[in-house]
């Protein structure tokens, strides 16, 4: 896929983020998990590599706090069955936690938001064209669902992501875009941040 052909086909990502979240994206940007864990120092509770059946809540006295979504959909039995190649749970769950994650379109959000049973929580869009002009020699781009492990996984291997010039757009859709290392210029590229409430209602921040 050329650049041009992606930021014409999804000139918005969306990510959606914990509901206390804002502060800190504004002060430190979209980070990562292991940057956030780096950041936050509290490697003991959430090793990059470590799965989460639960979302891990991480404090520190000067650079705040923040929550790591929990990974209970990444069945690591089922897992273990889908990884290709060479890889390995822990490689892929380092892989994934290397990344800070969009979705091509607003309905995603709508899907993912549903694992939140009725919490509020922050919804974030981002120009594509300004994200790819700083970010595109980090942007993965994935056909799958990675975060789900129910009824037959798709495999996952050391191609699931790939850059925006090898992914092959005439067979493949882009379900999921990862940012290795994150994005901390997230200001930058902000179209709109809002706070969902479970009555459906939305919160402009700013």
């Amino acid at each position: 896929m050329e650049t041009y052909d992606f930021i014409a086909k999804y000139r918005r990502l969306w990510h959606l983020a914990h509901a206390d979240a804002w502060p800190g994206l504004q002060r430190h940007g979209l980070l990562s998990a292991a940057q956030l864990t780096h950041l936050l120092g509290d490697k003991d509770v959430a090793a990059p590599g470590t799965h989460r059946p639960v979302a891990v809540a991480l404090n520190h006295p000067d650079q705040g706090s923040a929550v790591l979504r929990e990974q209970g959909p990444q069945h690591v039995a089922k897992l273990t069955t889908a990884l290709t190649d060479d890889m390995t749970v822990d490689k892929w769950l380092r892989l994934i936690d290397a990344m800070a994650f969009f979705f091509p379109s607003e309905k995603s959000i709508e899907t993912l938001r549903r694992a939140y049973k009725g919490r509020p929580v922050i919804v974030l869009s981002v120009d594509t064209r300004s994200l790819v002009r700083e970010h595109e020699h980090w942007i993965r781009l994935a056909s799958s669902s990675t975060g789900s492990m129910l009824y037959r996984p798709a495999t996952r291997g050391p191609d699931t992501f790939l850059s925006i010039r090898r992914f092959d757009h005439s067979k493949k859709t882009v379900r999921e875009v990862g940012v290795v290392e994150g994005v901390p210029d997230l200001e930058d590229h902000l179209m709109t941040a809002e706070r969902w409430e479970p009555d459906g209602s939305r919160q402009p921040l700013g």
